[in-house]
């Protein structure tokens, strides 16, 4: 008795059976679901003012409102990881506690003479991958009666 084999029948068997085995491989595999995860987004690194806007208040009423937009890649502010930073200017270091970003600088030299030492605290109203916008408001938190400076900042990377 001869056996007869039917080629169209072999080649679909072993493309099954490859297929079968290729599934089975890449199934098994080490799942490094480490190198996947989204990593939070972060203040750390350097960011590049894009424009700013100050808004003058007296008693609560808006006296002047005075944007201003930065030449193409002029002014910077750099966070690093162990929570200092430098400005173009200053040297800095920083905390983060929800979305308050507290800045201290110590008393150092700048280009109009000594700066003193100082604390600002500033609300993160926005921090993506490539836009950190910050509000500072200087003067009453109450706004009714409010008689000073509002100032919002856009960075990007």
């Amino acid at each position: 008795m001869k056996l007869k084999f039917n080629s169209k029948l072999i080649t679909v068997c072993t493309i099954l059976f490859l297929l079968g085995i290729s599934i089975i491989y890449t199934s098994c595999t080490k799942n490094n679901s480490g190198e996947n995860k989204i990593k939070p987004i972060s203040i750390v690194g350097k960011w590049t003012y894009q424009v700013d806007t100050v808004r003058y208040y007296n008693s609560g009423i808006l006296i002047q409102e005075q944007p201003y937009t930065y030449a193409l890649n002029s002014t910077h502010l750099t966070f690093n990881q162990d929570g200092t930073g430098f400005s173009d200017f200053l040297i800095y270091n920083y905390t983060i506690n929800n979305k308050t970003l507290i800045t201290n600088y110590p008393s150092q030299p700048s280009r109009g003479g000594q700066f003193p030492a100082k604390s600002d605290t500033t609300q993160i109203q926005e921090l993506s991958a490539n836009k950190l916008k910050l509000y500072t408001l200087l003067g009453h938190t109450d706004k009714s009666v409010f008689t000073g400076n509002e100032v919002v900042e856009v960075l990007t990377r």
